[in-house]
């Protein structure tokens, strides 16, 4: 009788600190910063080379982890970690041309974008015949 009226009372302590835990801190990754954001998106062109849409295919988060051997009061410190913020922000994924000339470049990216490109094409009443290309580009830009 002693033993389950202990397991009782602890269960109801572990029950009692998960809901202060949950009220306490909110466990969502969308509630934490960044320094800045990696999107990667298709254009799509009509038969003028004009962008007339994009589709968002990713948007994360990146950090940047700067070491240095100077110090950050030496001369020199702040050029470098300028330097580094830009060879951060810039694109590491060449752009790679998804559709072009009525047809898709590789049978994959068929299979992996026509369906979400015919469902963006919708929206504006128009088909894969009045595309020119799609590209699909990588951006880098700081968090404001």
């Amino acid at each position: 009788m002693l033993f389950i009226f202990f397991i009782n009372l602890c269960n109801s302590f572990t029950m009692m600190n998960t809901k202060i835990n949950t009220k306490i801190t909110p466990i969502n990754r969308l509630n934490m910063g960044c320094d800045y954001y990696i999107d990667k998106d298709l254009h799509i062109y009509n038969h003028n080379d004009k962008i007339f849409s994009y589709i968002s295919l990713e948007h994360e988060r990146g950090y940047y982890f700067f070491i240095s051997s100077l110090d950050e009061d030496e001369d020199g410190y702040n050029t470098e970690h300028a330097q580094y913020i830009d060879n951060t922000l810039e694109p590491k994924m060449k752009p790679i041309i998804i559709y072009c000339n009525n047809s898709f470049t590789k049978v994959s990216f068929e299979y992996k974008y026509k369906n979400i490109i015919e469902d963006e094409l919708d929206l504006f009443n128009k088909t894969l015949n009045d595309v020119s290309k799609i590209i699909k580009i990588e951006n880098r830009y700081n968090r404001e």
